[in-house]
This record gives structure tokens, C-alpha cells and sequence, in this order.
């Protein structure tokens, strides 16, 4: 008995999303990255106020990250 054909579109497609290589333009990577660095900048930060500037730098970032997606 052979495989009906929804099956076989099914497997297909499986094969096709599975080989898909992760875009650089992804949400999460732009987010972890605009994390990843703000947190470099928080903790290299001397004084309170250079903190709180870059947790201002972190916010906006994100906000605009996720405002365009």
C-alpha cells in the first residue's frame, strides 16, 4: 500500500522547513543581540547614571526592534 498523497506533500514540505537556515534578520536574534549588548555596556559602566543610559539605549532598541516586526 502506497503513501496517500496529502502524506507525501506532508513529508515534503517537512523536509523543505527543515533544511530553512536561520535568517539573520530574525526577532529573537536581533533581540539577544540588542540584550547581549546592552547588558556588555550595563556592566562596563562605572557610574549609576551611564547604567541608566544604557538600559534607556537597551529599551529603545528593543521597542524599535519589535515595533518593525
Amino acid at each position: 500500500m502506497s503513501p496517500s498523497e496529502n502524506i507525501l506533500k506532508l513529508r515534503k514540505l517537512t523536509e523543505e522547513i527543515c533544511n530553512i537556515e536561520p535568517s539573520g534578520d530574525c526577532v529573537i536574534e536581533k533581540l539577544r543581540t540588542a540584550i547581549k549588548n546592552g547588558t556588555e555596556d550595563i556592566l562596563s559602566s562605572k557610574t549609576e547614571r551611564t547604567k541608566l543610559k544604557y538600559y534607556e539605549k537597551m529599551f529603545s532598541e528593543i521597542k524599535t526592534i519589535i515595533s518593525e516586526n
